[in-house]
C-alpha cells in the first residue's frame, strides 16, 4: 500500500498534458482502476450522524487487504443538517458511480460481481437498505456484502434491547 502511494506521488510530479486534456498521471490510475479484480465499497458507522472515512481509515484499509482488492468508501450527509433519506441517496449514487461512471471518468464500470459491499453499525443499516433499493428497482446486485454489527432496529423494539441490558 505504501508503494502504491508513493508511485502516485512520484507520478504526481511529472504530470504531462495529453491533448485529451487528462494528465498522464489519470490515465495511469484508470488503467490501474480497470486491472481491479475485486472492490469493496466501505460505508462507515457513528450513528448517522458522526464518524467518516477518516475516522474508519484503518478497518477500510485492512479490509481491502484481506480481500486482496482496492477501497472505495464515501462520505454521506449526516443529521441533522440532512435527514433521513440523504445519506441512503449519496451511498445510492456511490454505488451507481462505481458501475455506471460518468462520461470522463477516471474509470470504467466496475463489475458488481466484483463490487462486495462493507459497513458497520449505521454503515452496515445503509449496506441493507441498498441492496433492497437495488432489488426492488432491478439493478445490479453486488457479489455480496459483509455487515459488522449492523444497526437495523432503530426502533429498538426488539426484545434484545431489554434482554441485553447488562452487557
Amino acid at each position: 500500500m505504501k508503494r502504491d502511494w508513493e508511485k502516485l506521488q512520484k507520478a504526481e510530479k511529472r504530470v504531462k498534458r495529453t491533448n485529451k486534456g487528462k494528465s498522464e498521471m489519470n490515465m495511469e490510475y484508470s488503467q490501474r482502476l480497470d486491472e481491479l479484480n475485486k472492490v469493496i465499497f466501505y460505508i462507515h458507522g457513528g450513528g448517522f450522524y458522526f464518524g467518516s472515512i477518516n475516522t474508519h481509515r484503518y478497518q477500510i484499509l485492512r479490509l481491502a487487504r484481506k480481500l486482496g482488492g482496492r477501497a472505495f468508501a464515501v462520505n454521506y450527509r449526516k443529521s441533522p443538517q440532512y435527514p433521513w433519506p440523504c445519506p441512503l441517496q449519496d451511498v445510492l449514487a456511490a454505488y451507481l458511480y462505481l458501475i455506471r461512471p460518468p462520461p470522463g471518468s477516471d474509470h470504467t464500470p466496475i463489475d458488481p460481481k466484483r463490487l462486495v459491499l462493507a459497513g458497520d453499525s449505521a454503515g452496515g443499516n445503509l449496506c441493507l437498505s441498498l441492496l433492497v433499493i437495488l432489488r426492488d428497482m432491478g439493478l445490479p446486485m453486488p457479489a455480496g456484502a459483509v455487515l459488522i454489527s449492523p444497526w437495523v432496529d432503530l426502533t429498538h423494539s426488539f426484545p434484545s434491547i431489554m434482554e441485553n441490558t447488562t452487557t
